[in-house]
């Protein structure tokens, strides 16, 4: 970090006015070289949402370091393109509203600019995970997803490679936005852009107490997964399990799947003695894949797979 540097931290918010207040304060908590000024750019994601409105406002009037803006389009790419046009700074911090920074998590992210252009900081939920339906985000290394709650770059990254890409949202929904993000790491990665993992800088995420129907909706998404494969041919060695698999117990449950529909078929086919044989012989991987876990968890296993076999045959690239 340079003379007068300026450190923009831009914060996409979307209907969660309570989460943004702690986001914020959070950040404004930090502690730089003395040469170094920050500034933190809420950008609102809906501008018809007036406690998302009000909240901003609120942490403006307290803090002069604190600037609004309003996306012209509802989706955090916009939110966050929005942002970081207004962001006067050179070093670019992306955090989620529904975030909090830890001590020393801002110098220990930028400092590392010094050696390369993009940043992956460690994301951790904010208590302890106690039921099923809870959900939050793990990142504990590069994961090829570039998850955008924890991020550091340089602006000369969006100045050579562009933006998050507004129109892509596969659920074609508004405020069901999925995969902005490594679509993006993705585009900045490939066009060059060096970059590195830093455990120190540590965030908290909320943890989200969903519904049964919520936990499904949400869980289901990764049917678009295939889709981003489709897109995105590196996520077969940087993320999958031997290319092909979203966990390694997958590779198991297909095993599963794969004996119990030959059994299936020696059934037609008369062989009854053989399908019974078979479907003994599946019972074996199909248990040991949830050996290690509750019947919950397992049922998440199910969801998953069941999902991802759907969006396999709809974007015709094989994920289980």
């Amino acid at each position: 970090m340079g003379a007068e540097t300026t450190v923009s931290v831009v914060i996409p918010t979307y209907h969660r006015p309570d989460y943004l207040q702690r986001a914020v304060r959070s950040v404004l908590a930090q502690s730089l070289p003395g040469d170094t000024d920050l500034e933190v750019v809420i950008a609102i994601s809906d501008a018809n949402a007036p406690a998302d409105r009000r909240a901003a406002d609120a942490l403006a009037l307290e803090d002069h370091r604190v600037r609004v803006v309003v996306a012209s389009r509802t989706g955090p790419s916009a939110a966050r393109n929005t942002g970081m046009a207004a962001a006067k700074g050179e070093l670019l911090v992306l955090l989620d509203d529904d975030c909090e920074a830890q001590a020393g998590w801002l110098v220990a992210g930028i400092q590392r600019l010094d050696e390369v252009e993009l940043v992956q900081g460690r994301t951790l939920p904010a208590e302890p995970i106690t039921h099923p339906f809870d959900r939050s985000i793990w990142v504990v290394g590069l994961s090829g997803l570039w998850e955008s709650c924890n991020l550091f770059l340089r602006r000369s990254v969006i100045d050579r490679h562009g933006g998050f890409d507004e129109d892509w949202n596969p659920t074609g929904k508004t405020g069901e936005h999925w995969g902005e993000d490594t679509e993006w790491g993705w585009r900045v990665v490939r066009g060059g852009t060096t970059s590195t993992f830093e455990p120190a800088a540590i965030v908290h995420h909320a943890v989200f107490r969903q519904t049964f129907r919520e936990w499904f909706r949400y869980e289901t998404k990764v049917r678009y997964f295939p889709l981003l494969v489709k897109e995105i041919p590196e996520l077969r060695s940087a993320y999958l399990y031997d290319r092909y698999f979203f966990m390694k117990r997958h590779r198991t449950l297909t095993a599963g799947v794969a004996l119990l529909a030959t059994a299936a078929a020696a059934d037609l086919l008369g062989y009854r003695r053989t399908a019974r044989q078979v479907a003994l012989l599946a019972a074996v991987p199909m248990s040991s894949a949830h050996a290690r876990r509750v019947f919950y968890w397992a049922e998440q296993e199910w969801v998953h797979y069941g999902a991802l076999a759907y969006g396999s045959v709809r974007y015709r690239r094989v994920v289980l």
